[in-house]
């Protein structure tokens, strides 16, 4: 498949990229590969020792404040004992380097960071959902008394997080609108009263596989702060939440409030507002596959819309989101 209309190969093109980035990031490298084939980070281990991350993403948000200020808070969670992946700085403080895309009209921004061991696992475990929540709790807790360069990151008021409200328009059947409109409301308003407590910058994405885990090492890496947003601490708490319901273990999602709660108290908000954080997170999901789907996607979007509907509607009668159901029960 040609990355434009070159006929140059994606892989090829990305490959050409990442080796243009390496000295303008200030990387002497001895060797460059991608971590998987068509991958757009790269594993680059240095003359001398040493091996780096380099990652290629499409410019999407050209402010080079909020570069700067996810590079920064990596710098002071790694301070703070937090196991992350800190940012690569050149000689001449390179932080990132900007780059002509596969599309004509396309940017890439290349970084780095120290190479962290591990891969990214779906289902966890109570231990490791345990673990998951107690590096959720130490993040809260330094970004809490940080900080964070002004203008750095965006902040989170309302569910869907600036997707457009695609939902109701893709539904021809006004009970099925009304479901959404009525699990918005509520989860605009669980939103609101989350903010009420505590909003400071937090990983936003805290998905078990956003992180890396190793083998015999009981914490996990964090290794991507691209959604470090503005928000209240229970937000991460219901991404992971909304991930761990799905784990084929039924005590992961419990492991993980007590393991944050084991470094920190846990933000105090009742069940019904926590649901309505994690209805939030299934209406944002589906915004953001709406938003971004092909007609070739059609089907996966089609069934997933459905699914949406079924955990809504339960969310709705019983209180409670269950990722689990699909539009088959």
């Amino acid at each position: 498949m040609s990355a434009d209309g070159t006929g140059i190969p994606a892989d090829v093109a990305l490959r050409e990229a990442a080796e243009r980035a390496l000295p303008l990031l200030g990387i002497d490298a001895e060797r460059l590969g991608p971590v998987a084939p068509g991958a757009t980070t790269f594993a680059v281990d240095l003359v001398g020792g040493g091996r780096l991350a380099l990652r290629l993403r499409p410019v999407v948000d050209a402010d080079e404040g909020r570069v700067h200020g996810r590079a920064a808070w990596a710098q002071a969670l790694a301070m703070a004992g937090v196991d992350v992946a800190t940012p690569w700085t050149g000689p001449a403080g390179e932080e990132q380097v900007l780059l002509p895309g596969l599309a004509p009209d396309e940017q890439l921004r290349a970084s780095a960071t120290w190479w962290c061991e591990g891969e990214g696992v779906t289902d966890l475990d109570a231990d490791r959902a345990r673990a998951l929540g107690a590096t959720a709790a130490r993040m809260h807790e330094q970004a809490s008394g940080w900080a964070a360069p002004e203008g750095a990151f965006a902040e989170l008021l309302d569910p869907l997080a600036g997707y457009p409200e695609l939902l109701t328009g893709a539904l021809g059947d006004p009970r099925d609108v009304a479901v959404v409109e009525t699990s918005l409301e509520l989860a605009q308003t669980a939103l609101s009263r989350a903010r009420e407590h505590e909003v400071h910058v937090v990983h936003g994405d805290l998905r078990p596989d956003a992180l890396l885990w190793q083998s015999g090492r009981d914490r996990p890496w964090v290794v991507d702060l691209d959604d470090a947003v503005l928000a209240p601490a229970a937000h991460d708490l219901a991404v992971a939440t909304f991930a761990l319901r799905r784990s084929p273990d039924d005590d992961a999602p419990t492991a993980l409030l007590a393991g944050y709660a084991s470094v920190r108290p846990l933000p105090p908000l009742d069940d019904a507002t926590f649901e309505g954080l994690l209805a939030g997170r299934q209406l944002h999901l589906t915004s953001s596959l709406l938003a971004s789907s092909t007609s070739a996607l059609r089907p996966e979007v089609e069934a997933y819309l459905a699914a949406t509907l079924v955990r809504l509607r339960t969310f709705l009668d019983d209180g409670v989101l269950d990722p689990r159901l699909t539009a088959q029960g």
